[in-house]
């Protein structure tokens, strides 16, 4: 491995540097501790509302983040060996993938993302003559 990079592992999996893995993981977990106080925020706002329906959907983005904190702890643990075995860490990067995918989606059905901007969509700004 140089310089923190993957290097070509046995049996052509790439190796990943424990350094690089760890940062992922660290990344990974401060964004779901942000996500889990906005989460706090808004499950006190859904059920000030009596918003039954959002609270469900709340409490299920809640079950996604927490198998994704499982997750974390599971690749976390591969960051800790001097040499990272590829296959255990390409499973828990699939199903840590998963869980973040059912939480976005999730999201996305509480809060349907704005749509995509595409040309002319946008009124022109001051910089337009």
């Amino acid at each position: 491995m140089e310089g923190g990079r993957s290097a070509q592992a046995g049996g052509g999996m790439m190796a990943m540097s424990p350094i690089v893995a760890k940062e992922a993981v660290d990344s990974i977990e401060h964004g779901v501790a942000k996500s889990e106080k906005y989460l706090a925020v808004a499950r006190r706002q859904a059920e000030a509302a009596v918003d039954k329906e959002a609270v469900a959907m709340l409490n299920q983005i809640g079950t996604h983040l927490a198998e994704v904190k499982k997750c974390c702890r599971e690749l976390a643990e591969c960051c800790e060996m001097d040499v990272i075995d590829g296959k255990q860490s390409a499973a828990c990067c699939k199903e840590l993938e998963a869980a973040l995918g059912k939480a976005i989606a999730t999201h996305d059905k509480l809060v349907p993302p704005p749509p995509a901007a595409g040309h002319g969509t946008m009124p022109a700004g001051s910089h337009h003559p």
